[in-house]
């Protein structure tokens, strides 16, 4: 997951409708003794922090963006095939606490990509952000 990544920013409007928010770059490296993964990208508007905790163990993922959103997320079933799905435990966006959910999903070597959906009251999930990864030269 290391390395620049060229990033296609889709905004998710139901039954498969998205916007189109063009394309930005990421880049990720290891950080804090190799202990945790960073990402950010070229706008300073996105953050994340990844990190396998041995003694819970679970995998932990902390986001902030700029608007201001951030939260704490945990996979409790870790990777299964080709992905990984964290839960949010504390998310707050625009001043309210939400339920999120962030599934990486891993293609190959040279791509991956991150789904972003939020819990509804009702209990029924929506698809907010998609973002397509694909590793520069």
């Amino acid at each position: 997951m290391t390395g620049t990544w060229g990033a296609h920013i889709f905004e998710d409007h139901g039954e498969g409708a998205q916007r189109d928010l063009g394309k930005n770059t990421y880049v990720f490296a290891t950080t804090m003794k190799g202990r945790w993964i960073f990402g950010g990208d070229g706008h300073g508007s996105d953050y994340f922090y990844i990190t396998y905790d041995p003694f819970s163990r679970h995998w932990a993922l902390t986001r902030m963006n700029g608007n201001p959103a951030y939260g704490i997320w945990i996979s409790f079933t870790g990777w299964r095939q080709n992905r990984i799905q964290f839960d949010s435990t504390y998310s707050w966006v625009n001043g309210r606490q939400y339920h999120r959910r962030l599934t990486l999903i891993h293609t190959d070597a040279r791509q991956f990509s991150l789904f972003d959906e939020e819990q509804l009251p009702s209990g029924a999930w929506i698809a907010d952000q998609t973002i397509q990864f694909t590793k520069q030269q």
